[in-house]
């Protein structure tokens, strides 16, 4: 429906008409059909319908009630290791949110307007009034899990307000409606979990798009040229299901911002650590980054709920309060309340058929106020979350786990927004960091919004545009006035920054390494019992170090100890309690001795339980079976440390793989292959919520730098020790299955170290095996030494006995068969 006159300072025609229809489009609402699979084709809406009419086509998200989720994410691993100044410490609802957002489109037009700027004429990328509505009624609306939700929302929402958006804010004088903008589910710090979709800047070389951007003023492409590098994700966004995100669940995300009990931040269990924090520090190198800087002049105003006092949060029960600083007042908040008021447009088109039926106990986007009951303690009556076996938690701890996980998006990617959606339901969250608040809009019901959803959106993408050049630009003159790199800028994927480098190592780490060594090589120690303590074969003949003990000594110790203990200390964590793994196979002994001491009646404290502490402070790249980090080991307190590698498994694709590989080192291990890294043992995590599955983590030896983007040539001795190493892995019994130059290490010592048996398998083919020594003799540049066939001489008897029959019997029919002279 197009809207009407609007309350603005520019003509009606200045505006082009489709863009108005986007400005008043709510999308259609899903329904859910909990009923048998024969009956999901039909609808409640065609239910409704008289005989005589036509059903509109189906808007029912297939979900049976076998198959219904109710559950929500758990904690992830990654958002327990936090560091405490990024941790979520306040909750506030920012009930001008979405008018503050919808405002920025009326504040894009009337800025254009008044510098005689002609909007696009062409039509371009701009969807027309009847696209919009034949793709809203025709799009597929058949939803299980998140991922549904997530196509449906770029599909519709994002396609239809990318162009709208940015030719508002960025290129305005351009001939026709562009987007220099894409909606995609590809998050750039994807390594760090679960956000679902990202808006980012298209690159400036897609053809289709570079006379736009020859459009832009130079003052904002001078920013925009900083962003992608900066701020990847403009605005982030985490979707649920239509079960998972339904009405209960954003209304006690909501209620959260009402509350006045603390928010408890989850973290992992406080495992018993000798380490103290002086200490760990030290051994680390480096600090957590800070949270970054916030808009100066945000397109929204913060005011409100921090005069207000609603929804305030006391500090969190992690650390002491933490002082809130006061937010600047939008300078957009004044220019757009002209257009905010009962006479906008968008806040009074609604389509019949989306109105609400029945009163909502939710203030909706369009106007409601529901104030706490007394005490803080919420909504009367509040109906309790129940939860299914996707995460079991306590009564209320559903919501936290929202809300952390929310909050936790944003510090991932360094964004501002975050939106969470689940199809019917959407709650806009704002981060502040400096006060490490997060503000929440009211629950926002697309089909039946007020302002509406297009206009809602068009505004969300403008204003992260507008906060995000807001930060660059100081970040530009910060960097100006104190002449280093800014400290918000994201962290660095190669895993070398905040490195300890002090043993002739000055490369990024990349890999696990073997072992360390002195001036003798270390024989190598295979362990067939776990728990006991090899003898002196394992021992190193190097000298010890300051704590008594020689690296070798320290492997020799991990090997024997079933409790790990993990501090994640680089980029934006900084553990505030370690993450405990138990060695797989000895998880079930420990809980067995759990019991036992519950059980007993003795007053007397147990002995700590013996443990290798690893404090990790690099994360390299995801690959085919976890994430590699790189960081240091000791297994007594003050004692010496040991470089290690650690790869952290999730999903059960991937710890299905990490054992096997665990397998395949130990079978090598047994063999005496050299050349490739020692694992020290596969552990299952402790710390688990609910129903949420225990991460595995591999832990082996540090294996120097990769070979791949190595400038300096690779030396001759390095290259004859990974070809030997292979062949000894071939005599083992194994094809390594994934040979390239990422899968070599070496160090400057001139160790060299084949690495990633996530593709290998057992093989005894003869064939295979020459294939990959001759590819790695490609990949170095060696000549591959094949051994050349001895002519055959002249048949003779002698020469014939050491013949298979098969070639007895060829040449003997060959001489009966020859001709006579």
């Amino acid at each position: 429906m197009a809207p009407s006159q609007s309350d603005t300072d520019y003509p009606d025609d200045y505006v082009h008409d489709d863009v108005k229809y986007l400005l008043s489009w709510n999308p259609e609402r899903l329904d859910v059909d909990t009923g048998p699979a024969s009956t999901r084709g039909i609808t409640m809406s065609s239910a409704r319908l008289p005989p005589t009419s036509i059903p509109d086509p189906t808007r029912t998200a297939t979900n049976n009630r076998s198959r219904m989720n109710t559950g929500t994410r758990p904690a992830s691993f990654y958002d327990k290791h936090l560091a405490d100044k990024l941790v979520l410490k306040h909750v506030k609802v920012l009930d001008t949110l979405v008018f503050d957002l919808a405002g920025t489109v009326d504040k894009a037009i009337m800025d254009a307007y008044q510098k005689g700027i002609q909007l696009p004429s062409e039509q371009g990328m701009l969807w027309t009034r009847g696209h919009i509505k034949t793709q809203t009624t025709y799009a597929e609306a058949d939803f299980l899990r998140e991922d549904g939700v997530a196509e449906h929302y770029k599909d519709l929402a994002a396609s239809f307000c990318l162009p709208v958006a940015s030719t508002l804010a960025l290129h305005p004088s351009f001939s026709e409606w562009a987007s220099l903008l894409r909606w995609t589910k590809e998050v750039s710090m994807a390594k760090f979990a679960i956000a679902d979709g990202a808006l980012k800047l298209v690159k400036h070389s897609t053809h289709r798009n570079r006379a736009a951007w020859d459009f832009v003023d130079n003052d904002k492409g001078a920013l925009l040229a900083e962003l992608p590098a900066r701020y990847p994700d403009i605005a982030i966004w985490e979707m649920k299901s239509l079960t998972v995100g339904d009405e209960k669940v954003m209304g006690e995300i909501w209620r959260m911002g009402l509350s006045s009990r603390t928010f408890v931040w989850k973290v992992c269990k406080k495992g018993f650590c000798e380490h103290k924090e002086a200490d760990l520090m030290r051994m680390v190198g480096t600090l957590a980054k800070a949270p970054g800087v916030d808009a100066l002049s945000p397109p929204w105003s913060l005011s409100a709920a921090d005069t207000s006092g609603v929804g305030s949060l006391p500090g969190s029960q992690r650390t002491d309060d933490a002082g809130t600083s006061q937010p600047r007042k939008s300078v957009y908040v004044e220019s757009t309340q002209s257009s905010l008021g009962g006479n906008n447009p968008a806040a009074s088109v609604r389509s019949s058929k989306t109105k609400r039926k029945h009163p909502s106990p939710i203030p909706w986007a369009h106007g409601d106020t529901v104030l706490p009951a007394q005490g803080g303690g919420g909504i009367k009556n509040k109906k309790k979350v129940v939860d299914d076996a996707s995460f079991q938690g306590k009564a209320g701890e559903r919501e936290e786990v929202n809300a952390q996980s929310f909050l936790q998006q944003a510090v991932r990617t360094n964004s501002t927004i975050i939106v969470l959606h689940s199809g019917n339901h959407e709650i806009i969250g704002i981060r502040h960091r400096q006060s490490q608040t997060l503000y929440i809009s009211n629950v926002i019901e697309p089909h039946a919004a007020t302002p509406a959803y297009g206009k809602i959106h068009v505004g969300l993408y403008i204003a992260a545009l507008w906060d995000v050049m807001d930060r660059i630009q100081q970040d530009l003159q910060a960097e100006e006035e104190n002449g280093k790199n800014n400290p918000s800028d994201p962290p660095p994927d190669d895993g070398g920054e905040g490195e300890d480098k002090d043993e002739d190592e000055d490369e990024d780490d990349h890999y696990p390494k073997k072992r360390p060594r002195t001036d003798q090589r270390a024989r190598r120690f295979r362990s067939t019992t776990r728990g006991k303590r090899p003898g002196k074969s394992g021992a190193r003949s190097g000298g010890r170090t300051a704590g008594g003990m020689t690296d070798q000594d320290v492997l020799l110790t991990a090997s024997s100890r079933d409790r790990l203990l993990v501090h994640l200390c680089y980029g934006i964590y900084l553990s505030p309690g370690p993450a405990t793994f138990m060695r797989k196979g000895a998880e079930q002994e420990e809980a067995g001795e759990q019991v036992e001491n519950l059980n007993d009646s003795d007053d007397e404290e147990s002995e700590p339980v013996k443990s290798m502490d690893i404090i990790l402070y690099s994360e390299l790249a995801p690959g085919s079976t976890g994430i590699v980090h790189i960081g240091e080991m000791e297994v007594e307190p003050f004692g010496p440390t040991v470089k290690v590698a650690v790869k952290l498994a999730f999903s059960k694709e991937h710890k299905s793989a990490l054992e096997r590989e665990h397998r395949l080192y130990s079978h090598l291990d047994s063999k005496g292959v050299s050349g490739i890294p020692q694992s020290l043992g596969l552990f299952v995590g402790a710390d688990c919520d609910g129903g949420a599955e225990a991460p595995y983590a591999l832990v082996m030896t540090y294996a120097g730098v990769t070979l791949f983007g190595q400038k300096e040539e690779i030396l001759p001795t390095v290259k004859a020790s990974l070809i030997s190493t292979l062949k000894s892995i071939h005599k083992a019994g194994v094809l390594h299955g994934d040979i390239r130059l990422a899968n070599f290490c070496a160090t400057i010592a001139g160790e060299a170290f084949i690495v990633d048996f996530s593709h290998a398998g057992k093989s005894t083919s003869k064939a295979a095996r020459a294939r990959e020594v001759a590819e790695l003799c490609h990949i170095l540049g060696v000549e591959v030494n094949t051994p050349r066939k001895k002519p055959v001489p002249e048949n003779t008897v002698e020469d014939e006995i050491g013949l298979r029959r098969s070639s007895r019997i060829k040449i003997l029919k060959e001489k009966t068969q020859a001709p006579t002279g």
